[in-house]
């Protein structure tokens, strides 16, 4: 993406950061961002930036680590910063089956496809994610296998999870009215 932090990208006149925090803070008590320390730019979207505990980049999962040693929440929402139409219902839609004590996480799926970067799981999972990482885990659909994981549909919304990878597939979109 040029050599620029993902997040801080423009898409519409606006970072794609700011466009998921403006639609996370009315739904959730606190926003973290996962973020180097050198990337100080991220602080005005949210109520804490944090940086990876674990050492090395050990990849997203890190930062979800980082972010579920912060909190004082019993869950965290998890949305990557690349994915600027997310739902102004999502932790609405995706907090539904945590009602259910024993389930572990909800993630987004559409068409029967699971979304994996976009989830809400208990914080105390901490631990179990730490034990993972530790063991070289990497890959955020592994670590839901050992989870109680309920799937929920956004099929009515596929192109509120679109990500984006180059700035042509950024373009694409944002010179088209996208809409669901």
């Amino acid at each position: 993406m040029g050599g620029i932090s993902k997040g801080l990208i423009p898409f519409k006149n606006k970072p794609m950061i700011q466009w998921i925090s403006e639609t996370l803070k009315p739904q959730v008590d606190c926003v973290i961002i996962n973020a180097p320390e050198s990337e100080k730019d991220y602080t005005v979207f949210a109520d804490h930036v944090v940086e990876d505990k674990l050492p090395g980049y050990q990849g997203p999962l890190a930062g979800i680590h980082a972010a579920m040693s912060e909190t004082k929440h019993p869950f965290i929402a998890v949305v990557p910063c690349d994915s600027p139409l997310i739902p102004d219902d999502l932790i609405a839609r995706l907090g539904e089956p945590l009602r259910d004590k024993s389930i572990d996480l909800a993630v987004v799926v559409i068409d029967s496809r699971p979304h994996p970067v976009f989830f809400i799981t208990k914080s105390n999972l901490k631990d179990s994610l730490g034990s993972f990482l530790k063991s070289g885990g990497r890959k955020i659909d592994l670590w839901f296998s050992k989870l109680n994981v309920a799937e929920v549909d956004f099929s009515d919304k596929p192109k509120s999870f679109l990500n984006f990878n180059t700035i042509r597939e950024l373009k694409a979109v944002e010179n088209n009215s996208i809409t669901d």
